[in-house]
């Protein structure tokens, strides 16, 4: 429905704010921007690149985000960019940081393999777990109430329940997955191995397929069963994993990052330094 446009400098995150009334994006000099929506233009900016590490995450809420650094994990308010919380211990440089669905819990996978627990509001280490990497199947059923998040290791994923600090599943004899990611209702794994996207229904243990052309990224849409796939061709593909619909958008230029409202009716395309918006 629209293009936007920034000056300089290309989009590498993009997230939609609690409301959907504004989108954040970062770019790779690591400015930090607030855009509003119906306005189709920036209205704050901020830089805190010398403070940032690695990568950024964003709370489920959409109010804060979580960077590693030199002292240790550091947690900002979007809105204002001023610092919230720096987290206990420190966490070694390219450790991946995953919020729990809920927001109430951040877990870091160390450099000695051990899975680190924190409390949000309190910035405090509760749990730290050595980490084993083991080929049997956990047979304990899997909650989707729990908090949930997802470890990847060589051809195995494990599911661990961050507030009890506890493994509660493990997928094994997998092909090597580059990227996975929970669905915000805990029930649906993603994960991406080379050209193929894979669905697994944790409660059914059912599984769907994607293949085709190199993967970029994908995104769930507030009803958990429709997905936005983005290519390394610049296409999009719309995929109602219930009803096998497909609905493909043929783009011609490169995708950086993309994010979906929390309503569902309006997703975000990047590409370079443009926005698409497209509803």
């Amino acid at each position: 429905s629209r293009i936007l446009k920034k000056d300089s400098y290309n989009i590498d995150k993009l997230v939609f704010s609690a409301d959907g009334r504004k989108f954040y994006l970062l770019t790779e000099d690591g400015t930090f921007e607030i855009w509003d929506i119906a306005l189709g233009k920036k209205i704050r900016t901020f830089n805190i690149s010398n403070e940032m590490q690695d990568f950024i995450v964003f709370s489920p809420d959409g109010s804060t985000f979580v960077s590693n650094t030199n002292n240790g994990m550091q947690s900002w308010n979007i809105e204002s960019g001023k610092k919230v919380m720096l987290f206990e211990g420190i966490v070694e440089p390219d450790s991946e940081i995953q919020f729990s669905l809920d927001g109430r819990y951040i877990t870091a996978m160390l450099s000695t393999c051990d899975i680190g627990f924190w409390d949000v509001d309190s910035g405090k280490l509760i749990h730290i777990i050595e980490y084993i990497d083991c080929d049997n199947v956990f047979d304990e059923k899997y909650l989707p109430n729990r908090q949930i998040v997802a470890f990847l290791t060589f051809k195995a994923i494990s599911l661990w329940d961050m507030k009890l600090g506890k493994k509660v599943k493990e997928i094994t004899g997998i092909d090597y997955s580059m990227k996975i990611r929970l669905s915000p209702d805990g029930r649906f794994l993603a994960t991406f191995s080379g050209q193929m996207l894979t669905i697994r229904d944790l409660e059914s243990e059912s599984m769907l397929h994607k293949g085709g052309i190199n993967i970029i990224d994908w995104q769930y849409f507030p009803n958990y069963q429709t997905i936005l796939i983005g290519f390394d061709n610049g296409s999009l593909l719309l995929w109602d994993t219930k009803s096998g619909y497909e609905t493909t958008i043929n783009r011609c230029i490169n995708i950086t990052a993309m994010a979906i409202s929390p309503n569902g009716n309006i997703f975000l395309v990047s590409s370079d330094n443009t926005i698409e918006i497209w509803e």
